[in-house]
């Protein structure tokens, strides 16, 4: 791996996006695993905010990126035909779509032509774009911040550390017998292990996460 040093100007600033930037991925998983509306948006507006930071500190000092945007080509068109999709798929009124029995279905009960698209949750559509944007601004920055050894260290070690406190806390809740997540009441069997987040599964991927980057160390 080639080291990006950036000029020493630079590094007050650089360090001042890199940790928050490094704090908001490890506490991502806490409020229940940014499932809701409300912290989804958060999440989103601190990313995007700090995108748009960095880009900034960029074109002001003419500071190359570590990464050029050329050599992620084939991944940038494939996430582009993903939100194309997305998009078509949630265009109201898209000719063809109202042949769909579901669309006739519900034509012939509501007695009325509704705003019909290819999706049947086109309100979903909004929220999806924005949690698609949202990974995919952490692994620009991760991607540009990484590309500096020992900043590619940390980040790594921050993943693996705050996955273990998510397991501590997870083996103290379940172990206990407890039965809340944070401060909410389960409402699923007491016999799952999922820390800070609402499913098993969901959490099983997290620690599996953790676990990968810890040994990766």
């Amino acid at each position: 791996m080639k080291d990006i040093h950036p000029e020493d100007n630079q590094q007050g600033l650089w360090r001042l996006l890199f940790w928050p930037f490094v704090i908001t991925g490890a506490l991502a998983p806490l409020p229940f695993g940014a499932v809701h509306a409300l912290t989804q948006a958060v999440l989103a507006i601190l990313v995007f905010g700090m995108v748009f930071l960095w880009s900034g500190v960029c074109t002001a000092f003419r500071t190359p990126l570590p990464v050029s945007l050329r050599a992620l080509t084939v991944e940038v068109v494939c996430g582009g035909l993903v939100i194309a999709w997305i998009v078509v798929q949630n265009i109201p009124c898209f000719p063809g779509v109202d042949s769909h029995p579901l669309w006739l279905n519900v034509r012939s009960a509501l007695r009325e032509t509704p705003q019909y698209a290819a999706s049947v949750t086109s309100g979903a559509a909004i929220e999806f774009l924005l949690r698609l944007g949202c990974y995919a601004s952490a692994f620009w920055l991760a991607l540009q911040f990484g590309r500096e050894r020992n900043r590619a260290h940390q980040i790594l070690a921050a993943i693996a550390v705050a996955g273990v406190i998510y397991a501590v806390y997870g083996l103290v809740m379940h172990l206990g017998g407890f039965g809340q997540v944070l401060l909410a009441e389960r409402a699923g069997t007491r016999q799952d292990l999922s820390a800070t987040l609402i499913n098993r599964n969901s959490y099983a991927t997290l620690a599996s996460l953790g676990l990968v980057c810890a040994v990766g160390l």
